[in-house]
């Protein structure tokens, strides 16, 4: 057996230990995704990060207190997991003075960095949204019988709009998401394989509302060249953290070359302030299928699962609120104590060489993005 079909198995048997609460019943489906480290020196394989969903609220429903999910797509909320991960063994490294399993501590620089012998792999049980989905069914032949025009997390969508296709006439994979509106590139909406275009960055469709996040496609792109790590860590961190292989489950659309297009090679060259680089993980489907992927009947599991190695138990979300929070304790659900008393935005530009990357990659990689509310961003901590 391959690393990649390793990572489908512990990933897969990682999720089928959990409590069953949050995951699917047998009439509904989901999307799961996990981080797995990989020990160097021993060849150990461990799930250290885990979410689940398929659900991103509309711009109306955003909460200025920074009390909602906006995105709990399965890669988004596996993500999400990964960075308390990393903020805990942070914490214990600082506790146990200085010692960890995977970071160290450089007394130069006062920061810390992954050890040597630590790579991250992604896996996931369906091509992100966007920009991935798009591709030929030529690619695919029939082993996908039970899928319709669409990837699935256009799921949400009427499906009385769905296009009827001529059999005779070639035809692709569709994604719900849409491009930005004042993009100059926009989808031609027309039969089979003219309905989408491929390179533009995307919003994630929603019920009715319109969303105001980028797709899955379009945010794993930005890791590839900034880091999944993002900019409150890169502050405690001496570099970024880049994923080393993306993997995706066995049975379900899927086109290596879509996939790299959308993480990588639809963007021009530029080049980054070190220590930022563009740096493109393996792509691999693995022959592991998952039992709660979208069928004909079934319908999506509306709750979200964020698990990270170090959490007592799962958090369970539904709307992108966790189950069991009350309104005087749900603003403080998802935030650090690193310190209470300076607004989300400004501690996210503490960290200037992250910031000023991500300016590049925005306005020359990107090119157009997705402007939200200063207002949303700018939540007290407590």
């Amino acid at each position: 057996m391959d690393i990649y079909n390793k990572i489908a198995n512990v990933s897969l048997q990682h999720f089928f230990r959990l409590p069953k609460t949050g995951k699917p019943t047998t009439t509904q489906w989901t999307i799961l995704s996990t981080i797995v480290k990989e020990d160097l020196n021993t060849k150990i394989l461990e799930v250290i990060a885990l979410g689940t969903g398929t659900k991103c609220i509309g711009r109306n429903q955003m909460s200025i207190n920074g009390d909602i999910l906006n995105d709990s797509h399965a890669e988004i909320i596996c993500r999400r997991s990964f960075l308390k991960y990393l903020y805990s063994e942070i914490n214990n490294c600082i506790v146990n003075s200085y010692k960890s399993s995977i970071v160290n501590f450089d007394i130069t620089t006062k920061k810390f960095s992954m050890k040597d012998n630590v790579n991250f792999h992604f896996f996931t049980t369906h091509v992100p949204c966007g920009d991935a989905t798009i591709f030929s069914k030529e690619l695919i032949g029939n082993e996908n019988k039970n899928m319709d025009n669409e990837c699935i997390e256009i799921s949400v969508q009427n499906a009385a709009k769905k296009i009827k296709l001529d059999s005779n006439i070639a035809d692709i994979y569709r994604t719900g998401a849409k491009c930005l509106p004042q993009c100059h590139l926009q989808d031609p909406c027309k039969d089979g394989i003219n309905f989408h275009i491929e390179g533009p960055i995307r919003t994630k469709p929603g019920r009715g509302d319109p969303t105001l996040s980028v797709s899955c496609s379009d945010k794993i792109a930005k890791w590839c060249y900034l880091g999944i790590q993002g900019s409150l860590l890169s502050f405690l961190l001496n570099k970024p953290i880049y994923l080393k292989s993306f993997t995706v489950a066995g049975q379900t659309p899927f086109s290596k070359d879509a996939l790299s297009r959308a993480i990588t090679t639809r963007f021009e060259e530029v080049s980054l302030c070190s220590p930022f680089k563009l740096t493109t993980p393996t792509i691999r489907q693995s022959d592991f299928t998952f039992q709660f992927e979208k069928t004909d009947g079934k319908i999506p599991c509306p709750s979200s699962i964020s698990w990270w190695k170090n959490i007592r138990k799962p958090e369970i979300s539904v709307d992108g609120k966790k189950q069991g929070a009350t309104k005087k304790t749900m603003k403080r659900l998802e935030i650090s104590n690193i310190n209470k008393t300076t607004p989300y935005c400004e501690l996210k530009k503490l960290c200037a060489n992250y910031q000023n990357n991500w300016n590049i990659v925005k306005n020359h990689i990107f090119k157009q993005y997705v402007s939200k509310d200063a207002n949303l961003l700018c939540f007290m901590l407590d």
